[in-house]
């Protein structure tokens, strides 16, 4: 389980994935731990995925990737402790492929290209073609 003591900044655009802590594993993970380890608790969960494939040895420390998936379950669960009854949205699913982006770093201080930019350059590229037809 990843666990930080910060949420991290979700680029614009993404869906963010941290859980408050407490509101998660308060009542669960609470009991088990001692006095330090309550003191070093974590603010934010974030789920992990885990992979053992040899693809991935030169992706990255961090970064922004697109991913190509299949949801593989997904279900709405009711759990309730004592007279405590809470919901969760609970998903799965199989990372068929990513694509890891380049950093802004690394383009030496370019601009990625927006959409909006190769949407402009498209429409200018198909006026100029119908242009040059007629």
């Amino acid at each position: 389980m990843a666990f930080q003591k910060e949420k991290e900044e979700t680029p614009a655009g993404f869906i963010d994935l941290g859980e408050d802590y407490e509101k998660r594993f308060g009542g669960i993970l609470g009991a088990t731990q001692s006095e330090s380890e309550k003191e070093e608790k974590p603010k934010v969960y974030y789920p992990e995925l885990r992979f053992e494939v040899e693809s991935l040895r030169d992706l990255p420390k961090e970064g922004t990737a697109i991913i190509h998936y299949r949801k593989t379950l997904e279900r709405d669960e009711k759990t309730t402790s004592g007279d405590k009854e809470e919901s969760r949205y609970v998903c799965e699913i199989e990372v068929h492929s990513i694509k890891p982006k380049k950093s802004r770093d690394a383009d030496a201080g370019e601009e990625p290209a927006s959409e909006m930019d190769s949407n402009d350059e498209a429409i200018e590229k198909g006026l100029e073609a119908v242009k040059d037809a007629g």
